[in-house]
């Protein structure tokens, strides 16, 4: 939510002139939470940069009707089994053919590797201090 990951994608995408739609909900508690989302990204960098400020159910919903199109979606959100098994679908929905699904915290439960066999795709997961990230691509 700080806007490291933010930084890193959008660096990348200021060079081939794309974009990066981020879905992130205010934190609870804390005064004027909306302007702390992503406070880390620089002000140049913030022109290939739409983001939405709103639960990610309603935004994925959004997208779908709109008929976005995306090429790689992170996923860093709600970790609830609830969530991810709303939310998986609207991703897989949004991604273009050839592209990434990639889901931090895979290891908090086993619905990335059954959404995974689902789709009959074979993940790829990466371990990096004992965190694990899932990727799948879209077939």
């Amino acid at each position: 939510a700080q806007g490291y990951s933010t930084a890193v994608f959008l660096n990348y995408l200021s060079k081939v002139d794309g974009k990066l739609t981020s879905i992130d909900i205010p934190y609870m508690n804390i005064k004027d939470s909306k302007s702390k989302i992503g406070y880390l990204v620089p002000i140049y960098l913030q022109k290939y940069w739409i983001k939405i400020i709103q639960p990610d159910s309603y935004s994925l919903k959004r997208l779908v009707s709109d008929n976005i199109v995306f090429d790689l979606i992170h996923y860093d959100s709600d970790k609830s089994l609830k969530g991810k098994i709303i939310n998986f679908e609207l991703i897989w929905s949004l991604l273009k053919k050839g592209g990434y699904f990639i889901c931090d915290d895979i290891s908090d439960d086993g619905y990335f590797h059954y959404f995974a066999n689902k789709k009959s795709l074979s993940p790829i997961v990466i371990n990096f201090q004992n965190k694990f990230q899932g990727i799948l691509i879209k077939n």
